[in-house]
């Protein structure tokens, strides 16, 4: 590849720099390159389960996935493919009085935005979920207009669609060095050249500190191993994404009746490896058939891993660098990128397009840890709750 150039570089071919791209493509904003280490989407865009949700526990994020949901429920027509979202709500069960305490307080923040979730008792949860064992149920959360996409219909749509407006996709090559002049970005190093541009999106995921590093900007992001399993199809008995609060165990069942079940594991300690382990097999099976014995006969199609790449507060990193003009951060979204792609994407480009950050991303700027803002986050996947 000879020296080229571009009016924005999106670094990252997952589905946040997909959705950056085409976006910003339909706006018209000139001349857009996307470039990826490998193939586009293979990292942890096609690793997830899919989970879709406004049930955060910190204002910023509940408005920025209400925005995002917002978007999802258009997003096939708009894309003219199906990606598969699938409201059927999504399930947060606490077995603590302090994990009760936290959801009741998570539904009253929610709802004082205009989230529509709603606090569940135990007869309500024993009701939508006959098949689960009630021991040590308090209540959960619960709201309709969550669910779970299918990722590799949301990145095969958004590519096609990226395409179409003439996004320029480039794989199998990696961003190197990012190079300035005066403060401000003036090129990219790649493995195959340069690329000259003033406007780059970091959206490289658990590559992101390395790639800010270049330019002497420590990112606090760290890599975190997650896995996860596919069983065999089994009658349908699981409308809403399930997520056990205390054990950390996720299931969603898709539309064919396959389990999609993650959980975690303290042996999956920060690393970007992604091999499987007998010990998380062994322990999601144990706590799959303690919470659902029906699923205990099951088997096991598939076991994978990804990475997460996570912040100290559990939430990105967004917007422009203030030390280096022209690079603009998307990182750190600890699990939750897919969630937020639709809504990023068309932030970006309102961003990119008037120069104006929006207000959405304004509280996930990176200089919030200096200043003391962190926007914690403890719902998150991985993370106990006490």
């Amino acid at each position: 590849m000879s020296t080229r150039s571009a009016d924005l570089l999106i670094v990252g071919g997952g589905v946040v720099g997909l959705s950056v791209a085409y976006n910003c493509a339909k706006r018209g904003l000139g001349k857009i390159t996307l470039l990826d280490r490998g193939r586009i989407g293979r990292g942890a865009s096609s690793r997830n389960l899919g989970g879709v949700r406004e049930q955060f526990s910190n204002e910023p994020m509940i408005r920025l996935m209400k925005y995002s949901i917002d978007v999802w429920e258009g997003l096939s027509k708009e894309l003219r493919w199906n990606v598969l979202f699938d409201q059927k709500g999504y399930l947060m069960l606490a077995r603590t009085e302090s994990q009760a305490e936290q959801v009741k307080q998570n539904v009253r923040l929610q709802n004082s935005i205009g989230v529509n979730s709603v606090v569940l008792e135990r007869d309500d949860v024993a009701e939508m979920l006959p098949q689960l064992k009630m021991d040590g149920v308090k209540c959960a959360s619960f709201n309709k207009r969550d669910g779970a996409v299918h990722h590799d219909a949301v990145l095969w749509g958004l590519e096609r669609a990226a395409r179409r407006h003439g996004v320029e996709i480039i794989e199998n090559v990696e961003a190197t060095k990012l190079c300035t002049t005066s403060g401000r970005i003036n090129a990219v190093e790649t493995t195959a050249g340069t690329i000259s541009t003033q406007k780059v999106i970091n959206a490289t995921g658990v590559f992101s500190r390395d790639l800010a590093l270049t330019v002497g900007i420590d990112l606090p992001i760290r890599s975190f191993r997650r896995e996860a399993l596919v069983t065999e199809a089994y009658k349908h008995f699981l409308k809403p994404v399930f997520w056990d609060l205390t054990l950390g165990l996720l299931l969603s069942q898709t539309l064919r009746g396959e389990v999609l079940c993650d959980t975690r594991d303290p042996g999956n300690e920060e690393s970007r490896d992604t091999g499987v382990s007998l010990s998380f097999l062994k322990k999601l099976a144990r706590e799959v058939c303690e919470l659902f014995p029906a699923l205990g006969e099951l088997h096991v199609l598939r076991q994978w891993s990804g990475t997460y790449d996570v912040t100290p507060d559990g939430s990105p990193i967004l917007g422009e660098s203030d030390e280096v003009s022209g690079l603009y951060f998307a990182s750190g979204f600890t699990g939750h990128g897919l969630m937020v792609a639709p809504a990023l994407g068309r932030l970006y480009a309102d961003y990119l397009i008037s120069g104006k950050k929006p207000k959405l991303l304004e509280p996930f700027r990176l200089s919030r840890f200096a200043e003391g803002k962190p926007i914690v986050e403890p719902l998150v996947a991985g993370r106990k709750i006490a």
